[in-house]
């Protein structure tokens, strides 16, 4: 919406946006399991979590960098955008994976799917409201910064702790090799 309505890209040049935003995805799934190696995976999951708020915040100034730079600054964003959402679903799944008994996988991914496609699907609704209000680009912004807030406190939960204490199974499946 804000690409659309704030930022006035044509319809061709939208897409190619949102191809971007599949771009840094790729780059974010090929940098994603690399940085497990070192970095714990409730930690990447926060680092990612919270860097998606601050850019998200950050589609405030983009104005200014697109007057002054053209179409590179929303290019930029829209691939980022794409890298942090994949740094945060490589640290999800690789703890369910993790987590779940084999045996229970296919109905736990279902739950898990259930559960958080529900509030993605209210926020939407909630969200497209609040941009109607105060206009997509501040409801970016928002969000943005609700999440860094609520970022701040998962440290401070029990659950997010124990995390840090999964062993992942290094061992390769037949399939990769």
């Amino acid at each position: 919406s804000a690409l659309l309505h704030h930022f006035h890209v044509s319809p061709s040049h939208f897409g190619f946006l949102e191809a971007s935003i599949g771009v840094g995805a790729i780059l974010g799934s090929l940098l994603g399991p690399k940085w497990l190696q070192t970095i714990p995976a409730n930690r990447l999951l926060w680092i990612g979590m919270m860097f998606i708020g601050v850019w998200m915040a950050g589609i405030v100034p983009l104005n200014v960098f697109v007057h002054n730079w053209g179409d590179f600054p929303l290019y930029t964003w829209c691939t980022m955008v794409g890298v942090l959402n994949a740094l945060v679903n490589v640290p999800i799944n690789s703890l369910f994976i993790s987590i779940v008994p084999q045996e229970l996988r296919g109905r736990g991914s279902a739950l898990m799917t259930t559960f958080s496609n529900f509030p993605m699907m209210l926020g939407i609704i909630i969200g497209g409201w609040y941009a109607d209000v105060i206009g997509s680009v501040y409801a970016t912004a928002t969000s943005g910064i609700l999440l860094v807030l609520t970022t701040c406190t998962y440290p401070l939960f029990q659950g997010y702790r124990q995390l840090s204490q999964i062993a992942f199974n290094t061992e390769r499946s037949s399939i990769e090799g």
